[in-house]
């Protein structure tokens, strides 16, 4: 807590990114090298799994824009017109 306070002396609070990087440097400080690298690598998992979440494509959502022809695919391909088979 003092490591917070000493470092975030202004009202406002840090962000979750921010305490988790003082986790780190408290453990590593404390010694706990093994905890804090288990700690790290956790981290950019979670880091990767949420930027694989953003990339991921709404099912529903592309075929209902499909359906409603407000895709920009239907008229991206040249070779097939629009129908429900494409």
């Amino acid at each position: 807590m003092r490591v917070i306070s000493h470092r975030y002396q202004d009202p406002g609070l840090p962000c979750a990114e921010a305490i988790q990087d003082i986790d780190e440097q408290v453990l590593i400080s404390a010694n706990h090298f093994a905890f804090a690298y288990a700690y790290i690598v956790y981290r950019k998992q979670h880091h990767k799994l949420r930027a694989d979440e953003r990339t991921l494509v709404d099912v529903a959502d592309s075929i209902n824009e499909y359906l409603d022809g407000s895709d920009h695919r239907v008229k991206a391909n040249a070779n097939q017109g629009y129908s429900l088979s494409a």
